[in-house]
């Protein structure tokens, strides 16, 4: 919980008070040390781990990849992946492939992690294939960007996620007529694309904004605040980047719903 909240000193004397932690403690503290960028705390725990003769999961294991992923240490990732079966005994799981293609797609490294899928000895899941097209749009790979959208349409033709990525890749290298064309696409066959979202919890309470929501009964008290938050975004220079937003609006139009998602 403490991890979770952003403070890692007070999980972390919350985890030394425990006599004798198990894997579930262990893995609790290496996953906070993870999540927040501690990559090489979190491997020292997990080798303070293995000594003491604690076994780590399949879990702890992701946290590890996890770690390497988001600080882009291919070979530590790769590494820890390999080793996984014969130095934990731990058999690899959809979510461990899914991490390694994020791993080697965030590096840029694209035509390994196609390889890397390529060589699976399980059947890719639609997780994996979405892993890779986010590193294509990132990195402006249309080609394999268009294999991996192919592979998840085929299984899950609704996921409007996916539409919208592969656009966004056209978008990035330059094929607007391509992306465009996506909504055109979309509509012909019935898959409607879920409003941006975004949610703050206040006094216990949870709420939600939309991108051009007026159905919320304190809208005018919100659009009044988003106002006077945007003028003072844009007098500290703040642009909106509007390279994609499809929508059939103008300028101004584009920004707004951008800075109500926003805040």
């Amino acid at each position: 919980m403490y991890a979770k909240c952003g403070n890692i000193a007070k999980a972390q004397e919350v985890y030394e008070r425990i006599s004798e932690p198990d894997t579930v403690s262990w893995t609790a503290i290496i996953s906070g040390y993870a999540q927040h960028g501690l990559v090489e705390d979190a491997l020292e725990l997990l080798k303070r781990m293995v000594q003491m003769g604690v076994k780590a999961n399949d879990v702890t294991l992701l946290c590890v990849l996890f770690a390497c992923s988001h600080r882009g240490m291919v070979k530590e990732g790769l590494n820890h992946f390999h080793q996984m079966e014969k130095s934990y005994g731990v058999v690899s799981k959809m979510e461990h492939y899914a991490c390694i293609v994020d791993l080697l797609g965030r590096a840029g490294r694209l035509n390994d992690a196609m390889e890397f899928i390529e060589r699976m000895p399980i059947e890719p899941n639609e997780m994996v294939w979405q892993t890779l097209l986010g590193a294509c749009r990132v990195h402006e790979n249309v080609e394999l960007g268009e294999i991996a959208a192919e592979k998840i349409l085929s299984v899950t033709p609704e996921s409007s996620d996916t539409y919208l990525l592969l656009s966004n890749t056209y978008i990035r290298t330059g094929s607007y007529e391509d992306g465009l064309s996506l909504s055109d696409v979309m509509s012909d066959r019935g898959v409607k694309n879920e409003p941006g979202c975004s949610w703050i919890s206040v006094k216990g309470r949870i709420h939600k904004f939309y991108a051009g929501d007026q159905q919320h009964p304190e809208k005018h008290d919100i659009y009044a605040k988003v106002e006077v938050l945007r003028v003072k975004l844009k007098s500290m220079g703040y642009i909106p980047d509007l390279r994609y937003v499809l929508q059939d609006v103008n300028l101004v139009d584009k920004g707004g719903c951008l800075d109500e998602l926003a805040e």
